[in-house]
C-alpha cells in the first residue's frame, strides 16, 4: 500500500550558463601557439564553492543521526550528509534523505533514502510505525512452495471479507488518523475495532527498491495454516 504526498523544488531557479566558445590560438613571436583563455564558467563555479563554504547550514537530527537540512518543501524535509574525507564535486554528498517529521522528530508516512552503493533511493513506507510480521505463522513463497523468512514489517493492510472482497484498506498512520484500533499478535490474528481477521497473504512491493510489506488479512484462517508470500513480478494478474 502506497502513500503519495505532493512535494515540490525549493522555489530556487538556476540559470544556464550559455556555451563558451574559445577565441581561435593566436601565435606568439616565436611562432608557438598561445594557450586559450580560461573557460567562462570557472570564475562561476568558484564563486558558486566560496559561497557554498560561506553558508551557514542547518543541522537537524533523523532517527539519532545528524543531518545538514538541503531543502524544505510543504512537510517534507530534503537532507543531506557529506563525510568529510570524501572527494568530490561541489554539488555533490554522501547520502540522502526525504522525511516527514512529526514532532518530537518521529518520521511518518514514509521517506526515501539513498542505497549505500548507487545512491538509488529506496522507499521505506511507515518508517517508526510499521508492524512487526507475526513470529509465530509459516511463510511460504506463493509460486515456488519454499520456506520462507521476512526480514521487513507490515506497513499496509487490506481487509477482506468471507467473499474475498475489499472491505478496508490503510497505512498505520492512516489508522491512527482515524482511531481505528490495531492489535496484531504472532499467530497472525488482527483485531481491527474489535473485528477478528487473520493473516492470509504478504506482498512484497520491491524486494530492491521497497522496503516493507502490504498484508492481506481475512474472515478466516489460510489454507493448511501457512501465510503465501507473492513477489510483485510473480502476481498472477
Amino acid at each position: 500500500m502506497s502513500i503519495s504526498a505532493a512535494g515540490g523544488a525549493d522555489g530556487s531557479q538556476s540559470r544556464n550558463v550559455p556555451p563558451h566558445r574559445s577565441a581561435p590560438p593566436t601565435s606568439s613571436a616565436d611562432g608557438s601557439a598561445a594557450s586559450p583563455p580560461p573557460s567562462a564558467s570557472q570564475p562561476a563555479l568558484g564563486e558558486l564553492a566560496a559561497r557554498s563554504s560561506r553558508a551557514s547550514k542547518r543541522n537537524i537530527t533523523i532517527d539519532g543521526e545528524t543531518w545538514d537540512v538541503a531543502v524544505r518543501a510543504g512537510q517534507w524535509t530534503i537532507a543531506t550528509q557529506t563525510d568529510p574525507d570524501t572527494t568530490a564535486e561541489i554539488d555533490e554528498v554522501s547520502r540522502y534523505r526525504i522525511v516527514n517529521l512529526g514532532e518530537g522528530g518521529n518520521r511518518r508516512f514514509y521517506e526515501i533514502r539513498s542505497g549505500d552503493v548507487y545512491k538509488e533511493p529506496i522507499l521505506n513506507p511507515e518508517p517508526e510505525k510499521a508492524l512487526p510480521v507475526p513470529a509465530d505463522v509459516e511463510y511460504v513463497h506463493a509460486t515456488t512452495g519454499e520456506s520462507m523468512r521476512l526480514a521487513e514489517r507490515i506497513a499496509g493492510i487490506i481487509l477482506r471479507d468471507g467473499g474475498g472482497r475489499t472491505i478496508g484498506r490503510f497505512s498505520i498512520t492512516n489508522a491512527e488518523s482515524k482511531n481505528i484500533q490495531l492489535a496484531l499478535g504472532n499467530n497472525g490474528r488482527l483485531e481491527v475495532d474489535g473485528q477478528v481477521f487473520h493473516l492470509q497473504s504478504i506482498l512484497m512491493p520491491d524486494a530492491n527498491r521497497i522496503r516493507n510489506y502490504d498484508a492481506f488479512f481475512g474472515t478466516e484462517p489460510p489454507d493448511d495454516g501457512k501465510v503465501k508470500v507473492w513477489e510483485k513480478g510473480y502476481l498472477p494478474i
